[in-house]
């Protein structure tokens, strides 16, 4: 079987939903009003960046490259790596929530910087749909790291 350009778009999916459901969870339990709003923004964003994932996917549904097996393999041990590492904080103020966001989408930045790394070979593969999939995923996270540090200063 043959990995696909979706194949990795779905596991960006994955941790956007985790990311959704971390801070869905942080809504849930905390007692403070202001972290709980906190939280349900950020979950928005991240429902936001699910559709946005989701659209992507569905623009190259019928022109879908294929991944070499060993890039495909690396880059699903990135990711999945991440991924065991989302763990939700114990917040005491927003602030402090603000921050761990601001720092989990830096991280995923470079794990993304990463992955995109990974997929040139040649200076050709900079034109590949995989490359040019993962660059959009970047600077919609990038946006996202924007919008966080303009609430934390």
């Amino acid at each position: 079987m043959a990995y696909t350009v979706i194949d990795i778009l779905e596991k960006f999916i994955e941790i956007e939903k985790n990311g959704r459901d971390m801070y869905e969870n942080i809504n849930k339990i905390s007692k403070d009003i202001k972290i709980k709003m906190v939280a349900k923004v950020l979950q928005k964003e991240e429902e936001r960046h699910i559709k946005v994932y989701t659209r992507l996917k569905e623009e190259i549904k019928n022109k879908d490259e294929e991944v070499d097996f060993d890039i495909y393999d690396k880059v699903s041990s990135l990711l999945n790596k991440f991924k065991q590492n989302m763990d939700a904080p114990k917040t005491q103020n927003t602030n402090e929530l603000l921050r761990f966001a601001l720092e989990f989408e830096k991280q995923n930045i470079a794990v993304l910087l990463d992955i995109q790394g990974r997929l040139i070979r040649k200076k050709q593969d900079m034109k590949s749909q995989a490359y040019q999939m993962v660059s959009r995923v970047i600077e919609e996270e990038k946006k996202h790291v924007q919008n966080l540090q303009s609430f934390i200063k």
